[in-house]
């Protein structure tokens, strides 16, 4: 199974509608994601993992914390009391 295209609305430090296009065979089949502490690595990751598994934790998560937010923050608070 090959990946084509992830598309991300709404998730996590992801405002709006966001698509990323990874490489295919013919184009040397690998996709580089790199940036800055903070920048939305592991969201990448983890949106991948919810699409593919329905997982809203990863291993590496605190453990003494029970809720992992995967919606955008900011759009929360602009939709207050609206389903988002």
């Amino acid at each position: 199974m090959y990946i084509e295209k992830i598309e991300i609305e709404n998730f996590r430090q992801f405002y709006g509608k966001q698509s990323i296009t990874f490489s295919q065979k013919e184009d040397n089949n690998v996709t580089i994601i790199m940036g800055a502490n903070g920048n939305g690595k592991t969201g990448i990751f983890r949106a991948l993992i919810f699409g593919l598994f329905g997982d809203i934790k990863l291993e590496q998560d605190n453990k003494t914390k029970d809720t992992i937010n995967l919606v955008n923050l900011n759009l929360l608070k602009e939709s207050e009391g609206s389903p988002v």
